[in-house]
């Protein structure tokens, strides 16, 4: 459940109840099993931090033994806390996903000049695998954070041709590109025409 794999919660559930049903358990040891599983999952509410379910399943932990030996009603009530408590966890890490990202976009618009930057930099710098930037980063703005690294350089670069004094390989190290060539080649990529030719054009 913690992981999200409700599906893999409710078999083991599932297969629970039907010994469960099927078996000649007393009343008490029914509403042993009911706060077992309703303790377990309040556990799992105060580690994932969801205050909200957590007084939810505090109540329902409290009132366990109101179940008796109706195994229906607390098999509807178990299954309803595992989806609640999966959702939740779904959504916070959405939310946590979305917030780590803008980070990251923000970094790199502050950050792109700096000719050393690049997703192992990230990676590092927020404590992440490259493959989780690769990819996170990429589903949410639809594009990679090398992407939006040269976007920024180039827009920059651009407004600086307009300044004669400045020489393309001086431009090109002022937006963060150690070698003019990979400049030249990433802005016909991007322009359409070299930096020369984009220069007489302004």
């Amino acid at each position: 459940l913690i992981i999200g794999n409700k599906d893999a919660v409710k078999t083991v559930l599932e297969s629970a109840f039907e010994k469960l049903e099927n078996g000649s358990y007393s009343s008490q040891i029914i509403s042993i099993f009911a706060s077992d599983m309703v303790s377990l999952i309040l556990d799992i509410t105060q580690r994932k931090n969801i205050e909200l379910l957590q007084r939810e399943v505090a109540f329902d932990f409290n009132k366990a033994y109101v179940f008796g030996d109706n195994i229906a009603e607390m098999k509807e009530k178990l299954f309803n806390m595992v989806d609640k408590i999966s959702d939740e966890i779904a959504s916070n890490e959405k939310s946590s996903h979305r917030q780590l990202c803008e980070k990251m976009y923000e970094y790199i618009a502050q950050n792109y000049r700096d000719p050393n930057i690049s997703l192992k930099v990230l990676a590092d710098r927020f404590n992440i695998t490259p493959s989780y930037v690769s990819m996170n980063f990429s589903k949410m703005y639809g594009a990679s954070p090398s992407y939006f690294i040269n976007k920024y350089r180039l827009e920059e670069a651009s407004e600086l041709l307009s300044n004669p004094a400045l020489s393309v390989e001086k431009i090109a190290g002022m937006v963060g590109y150690s070698h003019e060539r990979t400049f030249s080649r990433n802005f016909k990529k991007m322009k359409g025409i070299y930096p020369q030719e984009y220069r007489k054009l302004k």
